[in-house]
């Protein structure tokens, strides 16, 4: 399972996505355009979004 929300930025709306990888947890920054989706980032997950999807998950 997955955790997915909206933020937003200056210009464009973002999502947010926090998911396991095998042991550990990753944090994918991506939006919308043209059709399509745009990852801007993807990185270890900071511990207070590993936190925020542990609290909802588990």
């Amino acid at each position: 399972m997955v955790l997915t929300f909206p933020t937003y930025g200056d210009s464009e709306e973002r999502f947010i996505t926090i998911g396991p990888v095998g042991s550990k947890s990753f944090t994918i920054v991506w939006t919308k355009r043209d059709g399509g989706v745009r990852i801007i980032t993807a990185r270890r997950a900071r511990n207070a979004e590993e936190k925020q999807y542990r609290d909802l998950f588990n």
